[in-house]
């Protein structure tokens, strides 16, 4: 997407599009990047599968002031 910075969090190869960062686990991502930008002026929205999901709902909450969710059917 333009103007915007794009990661990928994921185990597989993602060939297509190649994004500006990739990292196999939401805590290789924390500890590799979050903690090097400013994040209180930083938006960081986590679209992903259930795993993925569940993994940052249970593990980092703390860290999360807003949730979008939508129900697909």
């Amino acid at each position: 997407l333009a103007n915007r910075i794009n990661i990928v969090i994921s185990k597989s190869e993602f060939s297509s599009n190649k994004p500006d960062y990739m990292y196999d686990t939401i805590k290789d991502f924390i500890d590799n990047y979050l903690s090097h930008i400013n994040t209180t002026s930083t938006k960081v929205f986590i679209i992903g599968g259930k795993q993925l999901i569940e993994d940052v709902i249970y593990n980092y909450l703390y860290m999360i002031d807003k949730i979008y969710y939508s129900i697909i059917r």
